[in-house]
């Protein structure tokens, strides 16, 4: 099962998923928000392993995104298991930076 990751924008988020079962599982495919990843999402559908699904940069469009790890068996004989993760996104201190003008005299110091 995937489980919920925290990240600050600009960051990398990762999500790993295994499937395992009797029988085997056949299939595994990645959702985010219930439908397909955007091109912009990597991901790996290794049933063997450990399947992985990556954000490279999070940005705030993809704020409380739902990461869903579906799995398949063999010529479904039984129905899907999904596994859903959530993406919570932090935000760090900002800077803000003020400029206040300051005069002095020659010989002031």
């Amino acid at each position: 099962r995937p489980k919920d990751v925290e990240a600050f924008l600009g960051t990398a988020a990762t999500f790993n998923c295994q499937g395992k079962g009797d029988p085997k599982p056949t299939s595994l495919r990645w959702e985010f928000n219930g439908g397909t990843p955007p091109a912009t999402h990597t991901y790996s559908n290794n049933l063997v392993n450990q399947a992985t699904y990556k954000i490279p940069v999070v940005t705030s469009t993809e704020r409380d995104g739902r990461v869903s790890c579906i799995i398949a068996s063999p010529t479904n004989l039984y129905p899907e298991d999904t596994a859903t993760a959530i993406l919570t996104i932090r935000e760090g201190p900002q800077v803000k930076a003020t400029q206040k003008n300051i005069t002095a005299d020659e010989g002031d110091m």
